[in-house]
């Protein structure tokens, strides 16, 4: 099953970068992008009985983005977030801001973390903090979403969580009113 899992985030990595400057991207606002991710991923995670936040303090603004690739770039977080989880009950916290010219996300997990060293390197492909690799991990999760937000003129990093332990991964996305 891990082979197969890691075969199938390969051909989504390829399949990707392939076509990432031809993906289709529309304007959305901010609230609509919010909803989304709320309905997409607070059930499973309410399932699993983690406490899943979003604080969102942005205006009505929007960005240009192909929404479904904005999704899977939640999905990976919030799936990273789960596979590397503390022993105490999971949190997700999602923190949106604006300036005059972007959007910043912030998603932040109390989950183990990773070292400061580690924070550029998680987005490379086929990475994976996990030496023994015995959580079925691909290291393609965190390299597809960076290969996606860049793809939408916009940025992604790692940082230290909002919470005590953790890891938070941040995106900065063009404002539409702005680009």
């Amino acid at each position: 099953i891990a082979i197969k899992r890691l075969i199938e985030n390969l051909d989504d990595y390829i399949t990707y970068n392939d076509k990432a400057d031809s993906t289709e991207k529309t304007e959305v606002s901010i609230k609509q992008l919010v909803t989304a991710i709320d309905s997409y991923y607070r059930d499973d995670l309410e399932r699993i009985n983690c406490n899943f936040v979003i604080d969102d303090k942005t205006s009505d603004v929007g960005v240009v983005i192909n929404k479904s690739d904005m999704l899977r770039v939640f999905g990976n977080i919030i799936s990273n977030s789960m596979k590397h989880k503390s022993d105490n009950p999971p949190e997700i916290l999602i923190e949106l801001s604006q300036t005059n010219y972007e959007i910043h996300i912030k998603v932040s997990d109390n989950g183990e973390g990773v070292q400061p060293d580690q924070y550029r390197k998680i987005f490379e492909p086929l990475y994976t903090t996990d030496a023994s690799r015995s959580k079925s991990v691909s290291g393609l999760g965190l390299s597809i979403c960076k290969d996606i937000i860049e793809a939408h003129s916009g940025r992604i990093y790692a940082t230290k969580s909002t919470f005590e332990t953790g890891l938070a991964i941040c995106i900065i996305l063009p404002r539409a009113d702005r680009r």
